[in-house]
């Protein structure tokens, strides 16, 4: 048992005895490649989700690429009904729609007709 501990003892300070400079030199250097892998992999697979009500913004998110968004907003004004978000004249935003770039998404809205009688 004695004899195994020591021979674990040798290989450890074989690793980090005369060498040591060089090892923790790699294994810093390690460390800091999958930071790096990291950040780029977070910052550059994000895109920004930007819903628009009469041309101002009423919410921007953030999503992973190539997801679909959790939540939707839905917006209201008085006299109209939301009919749902556009990325332009034909192309609405439905729940299964993954998020491959920048979008911007307007909203629709189709105006309430009341008869004389509801007023």
């Amino acid at each position: 048992m004695t004899k195994k501990i020591v021979e674990n003892l040798k290989k450890w300070y074989n690793f980090f005895g005369e060498d040591m400079k060089k090892n923790i030199a790699f294994i810093l250097s390690i460390v800091v490649v999958l930071i790096a892998f990291i950040v780029v992999y977070f910052k550059f697979n994000v895109y920004e989700v930007t819903f628009v009500v009469d041309n101002e913004i009423y919410e921007t998110v953030e999503v992973r690429k190539n997801t679909t968004l959790e939540s939707v907003p839905t917006p209201t004004k008085e006299g109209y009904a939301f009919i749902g978000w556009y990325e332009d004249n034909d192309t609405v935003y439905e729940s299964n729609t993954r998020i491959k770039k920048d979008t911007v998404y307007y909203a629709r809205w189709a105006t309430i007709i009341t008869s004389e009688e509801d007023e």
